[in-house]
């Protein structure tokens, strides 16, 4: 009874599973990613323009409100 369990279950699942089959070891071509290298100090690019549209949009927000401010209290 067992052996005709094994055989309907290799019928029906096959015998080609995952876990036979070798890795595959050979180097792709594919594009490959490379660690970055490490700088020599300083901040980056998109760290400067950050912290230049982040003072930029503070200094806005400030003016905008003294401004805001001295329309409510009248006096300008």
């Amino acid at each position: 009874m067992k052996a005709n369990l094994l055989i309907v279950a290799l019928c029906f699942f096959g015998t080609d599973t995952a876990q036979t089959k070798e890795p595959d070891t050979t180097p792709s071509s594919g594009p490959t990613t490379e660690a970055p290298e490490a700088s020599s100090g300083g901040l980056s690019g998109g760290a400067i323009a950050g912290i230049t549209v982040g003072t930029i949009a503070g200094v806005g927000l400030v003016g905008g409100g003294v401004f805001g401010l001295l329309k409510y209290t009248k006096k300008i």
